[in-house]
């Protein structure tokens, strides 16, 4: 069909001819304000003539589009180009009136574009909506609400209250927002969408003219400069990233979001600022007011040449303003005039508070890094009245009387997280549940005076290994112990305590190895154990728990020589699970942490008579245990880690013994003994120490204790059956009542 003539056709009826459309001159119309008119095929407009669409209803148009003329979307409501035979049209877009969107790939070359305007230059009401991966390329014109009295729209994505969707592009060199009533609109679903560029054809040179920009969701990426934009922004949703130079005014509404490393224009924060694209530089040229927003500082917390994010005011700020600090894997550190986060060239009576992690001993709102917990504050010691806001290590002042400590248990320095204490009794508790029994604790009495027997024994059962002993044989064993340790550190970095409650079960069997001709015994076992300590941690820092739980295996092998002289040697390796949890913080620090201890033990000993059915037993014994557990990082992604982990205790004892024997009215041989023990311990290194961020934090019990049993050991059955335990209590010498520790356990064998 070929359309002559300078007047107007107007199809109102469905048409359904095979060839393509060629529109000479005047004016082809589509519809005519209703609801009907269509069109097929391919259509060509040569200058001087256009291609109107005037329907009353949403109409989709897939024909390609070539020629140098006009074409104009005139109806009220939306109609939608796909495809990409646009390619070959060169001449003008106007959008009069309604909607009209290219979507799905469709392509669109105008030489110039026109939101808003007819094509006789009176004033429109038009959007131009441009999604799903469409794109619309302008080389001359491209203008928005062309004149005074018009009204035009731009949208990349979807329309006002409707879902996101993927955006389209334009490629023009300006995009001009003025004289009329101007809208850019971006409301799609993309979380990296560049809109302008300073290449030629690739995206929009720049943005000019008095009219508004609504960020309403997605990513929008703003590289170039923009300083001919005069009019007003706003981000009510999603983000708007500036890496470029944006004009006019902006507000950041509740939900949206400002980021990037360029310049805006005076700006009003109720939503969130966050300068740089990871750590960078944000510049608001002329005032800033907080109200109620959130300025989001990402940040690598440690000294004062913390790389960190920085908001730049070159104008006054006012109003209030909330931090939100993110750490970016930074260890922490001592900061003397601090890490500014925001310089502000003008008056700086605004107001900029912490969103803390927590608040610190002093009072003050504080963030983690590290080992450290931070403050936010207005100058620097150096210069208080710069107006500027700092990030500074929070620092408890040395106290000069008769001023009161605003803690007094608060020591002078640095002010340390609420994890620190836990993860430096960490290692502590772990030893707890790493340490080894004595051979008395572990088997109860094996060596029975023979001269107090009233007869022999079974078969199996005893072995003399002197003339005047008898040796338990083989068999298996199990026990229970418990204990209450309450610890008051001779060292602790963070002048923390703790309380341990433990328990443990340990089964094992005992075995022959050999048998000598001066009549000494070798015996053998393996054993197995399962153990949990539950500690609590206080410090002027904070306060917490850890749990861990314990499984492993040992191996035992004691020489019994004569007269009653004895070598007993342990090894045992010990599997960790482990919780922390900080009160102060009420959050779980690990969730199932993995440890692994090992622990080696030679005792000796020998038992002296010193009367009928008494001895005394010297003994000594040298317990060298290592624990470890693997790196993890806290909820605050503070880096913590094993530095320190091993112990070499020594043990001094005396005990006095007293045996009896005899035969039950049943017919069968029972045994008791009791016995009181002293020990001295004393622990020959330093103790542990861990890295929390940058920081190192040891701790270290007192060197020498002393500590007090009592312990039983029954047989009946002729041997066949055994039940022992043992008492004991010891403390800390120079910490004497402060630092101790109440063991207890009880075991049985069986000899079979």
């Amino acid at each position: 069909m070929v359309k002559l003539g300078d007047g107007t056709l107007t199809l109102t009826g469905t048409n359904t001819y095979a060839g393509n459309t060629l529109v000479d001159s005047g004016t082809l119309s589509i519809g005519a304000g209703g609801t009907s008119g269509s069109i097929v095929g391919n259509v060509q407009i040569n200058p001087d003539a256009a291609l109107a669409f005037n329907r009353a209803d949403n109409v989709r148009f897939g024909g390609g589009l070539s020629g140098m003329g006009d074409l104009v979307q005139v109806g009220p409501v939306r109609l939608d180009l796909t495809g990409s035979a646009g390619n070959g049209f060169n001449g003008d877009l106007y959008v009069q009136g309604g909607t009209l969107g290219l979507i799905d790939g469709a392509t669109l070359n105008p030489a110039n574009t026109y939101v808003g305007q007819s094509p006789d230059g009176s004033a429109g009401t038009g959007t131009l909506v441009l999604s799903t991966g469409a794109v619309l390329t302008t080389p001359g014109d491209f203008i928005v609400g062309p004149v005074p009295a018009s009204s035009g729209t731009v949208v990349i994505g979807s329309l006002d209250g409707t879902a996101p969707v993927a955006p389209g592009s334009i490629n023009t060199p300006t995009l001009t927002l003025s004289p009329g009533d101007a809208r850019l609109v971006f409301n799609h679903s993309s979380s990296s969408y560049q809109f302008d560029s300073q290449a030629p054809q690739t995206g929009v040179g720049t943005i000019v003219g008095d009219g508004a920009i609504d960020v309403l969701a997605g990513r929008t990426i703003l590289n170039a400069a923009h300083a001919g934009f005069t009019g007003f922004a706003q981000i009510a949703g999603g983000v708007l990233q500036v890496n470029g130079l944006l004009g006019g005014t902006l507000d950041v509404l509740p939900g949206g979001r400002l980021e990037g490393n360029g310049f805006v224009g005076p700006t009003i924060n109720a939503g969130t600022v966050a300068p740089g694209t990871s750590i960078g530089t944000l510049t608001i040229l002329g005032d800033y007011v907080g109200a109620g927003g959130i300025l989001e500082n990402e940040v690598v917390l440690g000294d004062d040449a913390s790389p960190t994010d920085l908001l730049i005011i070159t104008g006054d700020s006012t109003g209030t303003t909330r931090v939100n600090v993110i750490n970016l894997g930074g260890g922490g550190g001592v900061t003397d005039q601090g890490i500014r986060i925001v310089r502000v060239d003008g008056a700086s009576p605004g107001t900029f508070s912490l969103i803390p992690d927590y608040v610190a001993p002093t009072g003050e709102a504080a963030v983690i890094g590290g080992a450290y917990a931070y403050g936010l504050y207005q100058g620097s010691p150096a210069a208080p009245a710069d107006g500027d806001w700092y990030l500074r290590t929070i620092v408890n002042p040395p106290v000069v009387p008769p001023l009161t400590p605003i803690d007094p248990a608060l020591p002078f320095g640095p002010v340390y997280q609420p994890g620190v204490p836990l993860y430096e009794a960490y290692p502590q508790v772990l030893m707890s549940l790493n340490r080894v029994p004595t051979l008395e604790q572990r088997k109860g009495n094996r060596v029975w005076s023979g001269t107090a027997d009233p007869q022999p024994f079974a078969k199996g059962a005893l072995s003399a290994t002197a003339p005047d002993d008898i040796l338990d044989g083989t068999g298996a064993w199990g026990r229970i112990e418990g204990s209450r340790i309450v610890a008051d550190p001779a060292v602790s970095t963070s002048f923390s305590d703790y309380d341990i409650d433990l328990w443990r079960l340990q089964a094992g069997y005992d075995f022959d190895v050999a048998s000598f001709a001066d009549g000494s015994s070798l015996i053998g076992g393996i054993n197995v154990h399962y153990g949990r300590a539950d500690a609590g941690i206080t410090s002027p820092y904070g306060t917490g728990s850890v749990d861990a739980t314990g499984y492993g295996v040992g191996g035992t092998l004691t020489w019994y020589g004569q007269n009653g002289l004895y070598v007993d040697g342990q090894a045992q390796a010990t599997w960790y699970d482990s919780d922390i949890y900080s009160d102060t913080l009420h959050v779980q620090e690990a969730n199932g942490n993995n440890g692994f201890g090992y622990a080696l033990s030679i005792e000796a000993g020998k038992a002296i008579d010193i009367a009928y059915q008494w001895t005394l037993t010297p003994q000594a014994q040298l317990v060298y245990s290592n624990v470890d557990f693997d790196t993890f990082d806290d909820a605050f992604g503070a880096t913590v880690r094993r530095l320190g982990g091993d112990s070499l205790n020594g043990r001094l004892g005396l005990s006095i013994d007293h045996e009896r024997s005899w035969q039950s009215s049943a017919g069968d041989t029972r045994r008791l003994k009791g016995y009181a023990l002293a020990n001295l311990y004393y622990e020959f290194l330093d103790g542990t120490e861990v890295g929390v961020g940058s920081a190192t934090f040891a701790s270290r019990e007192d060197r020498l204790w002393g500590g007090l049993g009592l312990g039983a050991s029954y047989n009946w059955a002729n041997d066949a059956y055994s039940l022992y335990g043992e008492l004991g209590a010891r403390s800390a010498i120079e910490s004497f009542g402060d630092a101790y520790t109440l063991d207890g356990t009880i075991g049985f064998k069986a000899r079979f």
